[in-house]
């Protein structure tokens, strides 16, 4: 009954037996975030499944919270414990999104060291209709779009980690902007045969790896453009909230809808050849993306 793993689209679909239902579960955190500020990455992690369901084409229904922290008695892990919480509360308010269930794991400590605050969310969503399913994989020959603003915060983003630079504060959330854009890409779920080929929400490190993830699922390749208007590293990695890359077969419809309920779309490119490239910076054939993606894990560990 499993429709799409979860590395097929952004949550795992499995099929409710003998019907055309299905349900989608994601599970997500970064603790980075909730280290620098409790409260809005809880409100972050809460986003992100929510996105995540909704890009699979499911309806977002509730919440179960994982709730992982150091040592209680310490007074900054009990700090860190009520703005999580409180966190949770305003996300799941905002996003009508209840929490049903949950559970606590404290004193997490190792020779007197707190492990990050890491409030893991649970998500299950509901696909009333195979048929408006989503997953990663790009369509020939479409366009590429990205439905919601990119303003280039790079701040505990992965690509400053990579360089040493964990300084500044998560990325901010505006739960108008998150819900707006996220029921317009449910309601062309509704109708996806006619719309969208694939979508992936913009999470960890940003455009570029989203849409790279896209093309190794796919096979296929990409060529797309950095719009001008800002820093080439910052639109490429930044991992502002409340976005998602579309791969679009019907244009007029998408930016009918899109101009209908007010969404920020803009399109970056083209689904085309064998290459991921990005104009004038970068180009790679997909073949050596895969073959890099399969591998580097067990480099990294030198087996």
């Amino acid at each position: 009954n499993t429709i799409y793993s979860s590395e097929e689209s952004d949550a795992a679909v499995v099929r409710i037996n003998d019907s055309q239902k299905a349900v989608a579960i994601t599970c997500d955190c970064n603790p980075i975030y909730c280290e620098s500020d409790p409260k809005l990455g809880a409100q972050l992690a809460v986003a992100e499944s929510w996105r995540n369901l909704v890009s699979t084409g499911a309806k977002p229904l509730a919440i179960t919270d994982n709730l992982n922290f150091g040592n209680p008695e310490k007074k900054e892990i009990m700090f860190q414990i009520k703005e999580a919480i409180s966190g949770i509360k305003k996300a799941c308010e905002e996003l009508d999104y209840p929490v049903v269930s949950g559970n606590v794991s404290l004193y997490n400590d190792t020779k007197g060291r707190s492990i990050l605050p890491t409030p893991v969310i649970g998500g299950v969503g509901i696909i009333n209709d195979l048929s408006n399913v989503i997953g990663l994989r790009l369509g020939i020959n479409d366009n590429i779009y990205i439905v919601g603003k990119t303003k280039g915060h790079l701040s505990l983003s992965v690509h400053n980690q990579i360089c040493n630079d964990n300084s500044g504060t998560p990325p901010k959330l505006n739960f108008n902007h998150e819900k707006k854009n996220g029921n317009f890409i449910l309601n062309l779920a509704k109708n996806i045969r006619a719309d969208i080929s694939g979508c992936h929400d913009i999470a960890e490190g940003g455009i570029i790896i989203s849409l790279a993830e896209m093309c190794i699922k796919s096979k296929l390749g990409a060529s797309i453009e950095i719009p001008k208007n800002i820093k080439k590293r910052n639109w490429l990695f930044s991992e502002e909230p409340s976005r998602y890359i579309v791969s679009v077969k019907n244009d007029k419809d998408f930016l009918k809808e899109a101009k209908k309920q007010n969404v920020f779309t803009k399109k970056i490119g083209k689904v085309s050849g064998d290459n991921f490239k990005i104009i004038n910076e970068l180009e790679i054939p997909i073949k050596k993306l895969i073959k890099y993606n399969n591998s580097w894990f067990k480099n990294y560990l030198g087996i």
